[in-house]
């Protein structure tokens, strides 16, 4: 008799997470359709995932809704940074296609630039997510926390 409760319950459990899931889904794709909005979409998302993860209780509509507008503006500068590995991969692409010495530069610039940002923007949205620090002092912690255990964040 006790199992059988367990069972709902853990079944529950899954299914509420399951549908929270792919309510937070739609909501990141349906905020980040004018693309320019991806960033704070992004940040909403990692917001409502942690609560998830930590098993507080969520309302995946208001929540991702409340975190998208607090983090609007930073996560509207985060994602033009984000904009800056389209950059990186044009230039690789600009790379192949040469076929002089500049492929050489242009495909060291592209590859580090991109990595660089990468790595940093790794940490970046869930740090906004879950801290509310102005965003020089977020930018700064997630270059520290890329650098401190770059095993890790390869």
């Amino acid at each position: 008799m006790e199992k059988s409760n367990t069972l709902k319950e853990s079944l529950g459990t899954f299914l509420r997470n399951s549908f929270d899931l792919m309510v937070i889904n739609w909501m990141f794709f349906l905020c980040s359709i004018p693309v320019i909005t991806m960033g704070p979409a992004m940040c909403a998302m990692m917001f409502v995932m942690l609560k998830l993860s930590r098993g507080e209780p969520v309302s995946a509509a208001k929540d991702f809704l409340r975190s998208f507008r607090a983090n609007f503006k930073s996560g509207l500068v985060l994602g033009l940074l984000a904009a800056v590995l389209l950059v990186a991969c044009g230039d690789c692409y600009f790379a192949l296609q040469q076929t002089d010495t500049t492929r050489s530069l242009f495909l060291v610039v592209g590859i580090l630039m991109g990595a660089l940002f990468l790595m940093v923007l790794s940490y970046a949205f869930p740090l906004q997510a879950m801290f509310e620090n102005p965003l020089k002092i977020q930018l700064l912690n997630t270059v520290k926390l890329a650098f401190v255990a770059p095993g890790k964040t390869v």
